[in-house]
């Protein structure tokens, strides 16, 4: 199951559940640390679509801000059937944001809002979910709507000036490359949960000798620090949420033009 929601990752309400991915207050966490702390922005604004996820997100981001001195400027709420963002982001324009925490996951009305933006040609920094990364953004949007924007990733799926791609992260994105499909869905392909989970559910069996649930569950339980392709997971019986913030970064839209990207990897904030 690829579920985001942060309560998919409680052990002791979903005991049989485990979240290999990063959850929304993860994504909440860094995406405001990033406009915050790394960018020195002050003046925040919020784009959500009006889905049980975008409520989630949001509400973690409320939190994350009030600890880091943050009102919101103001909080748009779309459809995401809506025709067109201009009002939407008009108002946040018009409010005096710099910063922008974008958070929806459907590439067409993605498109609206950065199209809106430049359109008004107002380009604040943008933060948001990995679903910023589609490729077909890039087709729907100008580059420099896109400049100064960045999505949620995982470290080990980013490169910087000093730091390349690992071997294995490498070696995983040659053999997805083999199917068409990920050219597009290649960030999916890369970020989901289940390489790592399969890869350790193999431990726990192997561990136990056995396929009994009790005993598959109780190794499960006990993996800490496993060396995973999305980072460093651990779990313990009442905590199923392997990720943890120290294995996430931001990483640029616009590199997913970079032959480096290899439809998987973008090149990190820095």
């Amino acid at each position: 199951m690829y579920a985001i929601a942060s309560e998919a990752g409680d052990g002791a309400r979903y005991p049989y559940h485990y979240q290999c991915t990063f959850n929304s207050d993860l994504q909440a966490e860094m995406a405001s640390r990033h406009l915050v702390e790394n960018l020195k922005l002050k003046k925040i604004g919020i784009l959500q679509e009006n889905t049980a996820y975008g409520e989630q997100v949001v509400a973690a981001c409320r939190v994350v801000l009030k600890k880091l001195g943050i009102e919101p400027l103001g909080v748009e709420v779309f459809p995401i059937t809506a025709p067109d963002l201009n009002g939407y982001v008009s108002n946040l324009r018009k409010a005096g944001a710099d910063g922008v925490l974008f958070w929806t996951g459907n590439t067409p009305i993605t498109a609206k809002g950065f199209n809106a933006m430049n359109a008004q040609k107002w380009f604040p920094a943008i933060a948001g979910h990995s679903a910023l990364f589609a490729e077909s953004l890039l087709d729907l949007v100008p580059p420099e709507a896109l400049t100064n924007a960045a999505g949620t990733y995982y470290k080990t799926l980013t490169w910087t000036d000093s730091e390349q791609i690992g071997a294995r992260q490498l070696d995983f994105a040659r053999k997805a490359g083999v199917f068409p499909e990920t050219k597009e869905t290649g960030v999916n392909v890369a970020a989901s949960p289940f390489y790592d989970f399969m890869h350790m559910l193999r431990g726990a069996i192997e561990t136990e000798k056995s396929f009994d649930p009790a005993s598959v569950k109780r190794a499960m339980d006990s993996i800490q620090g496993y060396k995973g392709l999305l980072g460093t997971l651990s779990f313990s019986p009442t905590k199923h949420a392997a990720i943890s913030i120290e294995d996430m970064t931001m990483a640029t839209l616009l590199s997913g033009r970079d032959p480096k990207a290899m439809s998987l990897f973008r090149q990190r904030v820095t």
